[in-house]
């Protein structure tokens, strides 16, 4: 097998998109698609924290929607 590399921000980009667009039954494999990307950022020296897709400023304030009912906490956007 060949031995290659791939741009940090490559991936990053990759599965932010993943962790926006996939279904919504999709739960378990956007949190391990966090948990990887996440490993490989801090790996890297690339972390820069996250966001929940649920947060929203209002008012110059961020708001956390986490505490409404049905709330998904895999649906994150990384930095």
């Amino acid at each position: 097998m060949a031995r290659g590399t791939i741009n940090v921000e490559t991936v990053r980009i990759l599965a932010n998109t993943y962790l926006f667009n996939s279904p919504d039954k999709d739960v378990d494999k956007r949190l391990g698609t966090a948990n990887l990307l996440k490993q490989v950022l801090n790996m890297t020296g690339n972390y820069n924290g996250f966001t929940y897709l649920e947060s929203e400023y209002t008012n110059g304030y961020l708001v956390d929607r986490t505490l409404r009912e049905g709330y998904d906490d895999s649906r994150r956007h990384y930095f």
